[in-house]
């Protein structure tokens, strides 16, 4: 089960990470054998698997070539949502939201990451 503290702790890890730019610190929340999933990815089926993959794609982001042309890439994290191996964590970038999901394994390590980015308003 995924404790409110343990998915509090994991957000304002993995937010300071990304907003650090720090490939290194984001990766070590990985298991080797990580997958990613993201509307945007340019592998067959939106999806990459394994950590040198995901690094790979992650680094574009974060290094300051891409920064050039998004240097404000910034976080900010707005609510985290519990499951029983999963937490969902909601946030800003760009003004846009996300929602974000990750699936852990009993060691606490990401075995899956899925970036959802909002597609439209939901009716009230």
């Amino acid at each position: 089960m995924i404790t409110t503290g343990f998915a509090r702790h994991f957000a304002v890890a993995w937010i300071g990470a990304w907003n650090r730019h720090d490939l290194d610190a984001v990766l070590a929340h990985c298991a080797d054998d990580i997958e990613l999933t993201a509307p945007r990815l340019p592998a067959p089926g939106s999806r990459l698997r394994g950590k040198t993959a995901v690094a790979a794609w992650w680094a574009r982001a974060l290094t300051a070539a891409s920064l050039t042309v998004a240097p404000r890439l910034q976080l900010a994290a707005t609510a985290t949502l519990t499951g029983t191996d999963s937490m969902v964590l909601l946030y800003r970038s760009g003004g846009r939201l996300h929602a974000q999901t990750f699936r852990f394994r009993p060691n606490g390590l990401l075995s899956h990451t899925a970036i959802h980015p909002l597609a439209s308003r939901a009716p009230e």
